[in-house]
């Protein structure tokens, strides 16, 4: 092993990059394991492109099953290979693990790695099957026999509580003045800004949100509030095999159609930020495309304005399962990002004036006046006198 390593050669670290991925176990197959590594090197990597080449080494570590990836530019690559003789690659990260190895030694090894990889898969998960059933049988001892009866253990779904906040928010009246969902590998968060609502409405619906502190602005509470859920491997749909800039493009022929306003677009990462007319029947109308046509979306945010509705979306690499949830809470709830309109203080003030003249009106009217008699001057001005409800001489 210390003559291997000592003829090696140790690559330095500013010519190549070292990714340690979650992986799905039903991706284990060379081609879809090449597939789904390049789908997270296009999120993770910033100029992954034809130029890159990489290699990766699967192993399993207590969260689960993990690919170690080690991304090189080709002709770094050659230069490198060709200076140690074809021989592999050792990096800093994992100084043990040999990466890039000819095709011939490659293949011969990849078989004894695929029956170490399914023994090391199949003790994995009898050591697991084995605690769990220790852990049942223990927690059942410790429970009456009474409260056995009709216990199920459901598995929420992570996107149900985009559609509960959506609906209290809508229930309580609350408005939105700004909305961001972001997925970040297997998480996800969701971020707004909210008017006339207050902390508890939430937490008693979804008490895993966190609130900002509440100000007021004409005595309208305001205030920030964030969601963090996690999601698994079953999200996701590694076969979909549809380029995001072929979605961008179909996406961008519906906007034109439209006459929707774009306002730009971006290739890496591939997305669209455009503006809706600020009305609610047109955001309906958008987001029922999305749904439709299910598209995934890595990211999007809505941003209501005076006259308009801003929104910008990023396209996902792989389809997401049950992300329509998101667009059918928005189409339902669609009037919590348009505010009530004021009453106009200018019409408000005349229509006052219009209720006061009638009634100074039908006071002037219900005077008794009697006359008296007229003077005519000698310029054809004239002087009336006459005697009011009191019996007084008056002139005017």
């Amino acid at each position: 092993m210390k003559n291997r390593k000592s003829n090696a050669l140790r690559c330095s670290p500013d010519y190549y990059d070292f990714y340690s991925i979650p992986f799905p176990v039903k991706a284990v197959g060379r081609i879809q394991k090449n597939k789904y590594i390049c789908a997270q090197l296009e999120k993770l990597h910033p100029c992954f492109s034809d130029d890159c080449c990489f290699d990766s080494k699967l192993r399993i570590s207590n969260r689960g099953l993990q690919a170690d990836v080690v991304v090189m530019q080709k002709f770094r690559l050659a230069e490198y290979k060709s200076q140690n003789h074809h021989k592999p690659i050792y990096i800093e990260e994992l100084k043990k693990i040999p990466f890039f190895k000819d095709y011939k030694t490659k293949k011969r090894n990849v078989i004894f790695a695929a029956i170490g990889l399914i023994v090391s898969i199949l003790i994995f998960f009898s050591v697991r099957f084995r605690n769990g059933v220790s852990s049942i049988n223990n927690q059942a001892s410790a429970v009456p026999a009474s409260s056995q009866i009709n216990i199920e253990v459901a598995k929420p779904d992570s996107f149900l509580q985009i559609k509960n906040l959506l609906e209290t928010i809508n229930s309580s009246a609350g408005k939105i003045t700004g909305f961001s969902w972001k997925l970040n590998g297997f998480t996800y968060s969701c971020e707004l800004s909210l008017q006339n609502i207050y902390p508890e409405q939430l937490l008693e619906v979804l008490p895993q949100i966190t609130v900002s502190s509440v100000t007021y602005e004409k005595n309208i509470p305001l205030m920030t509030a964030k969601i963090n859920m996690s999601l698994n491997s079953a999200n996701f749909k590694n076969d979909i095999d549809v380029p995001a800039h072929e979605i961008a493009s179909a996406f961008r022929n519906y906007l034109i159609q439209n006459k929707i306003t774009v306002i730009e677009e971006t290739v890496k990462p591939c997305g669209i930020k455009l503006r809706l007319s600020g009305e609610i029947e047109m955001v309906k109308s958008f987001f029922e495309y999305l749904l439709d046509e299910q598209i995934s979306v890595s990211e999007f945010s809505i941003n209501p304005g005076k006259d308009s509705i801003f929104v910008s979306i990023g396209f996902s690499f792989v389809q997401i399962k049950n992300q329509n949830v998101i667009y059918e809470s928005i189409i339902e709830n669609a009037d919590v990002f348009f505010a009530k309109k004021e009453p106009d203080a200018n019409t408000e003030d005349i229509q006052k004036s219009a209720r006061t003249k009638p009634s100074q009106k039908s006071q002037t009217g219900n005077i008794k006046e009697t006359s008296v008699g007229k003077i005519i001057r000698t310029d054809g001005t004239t002087v009336e006198f006459y005697k009011d409800e009191n019996g007084r001489i008056k002139q005017r």
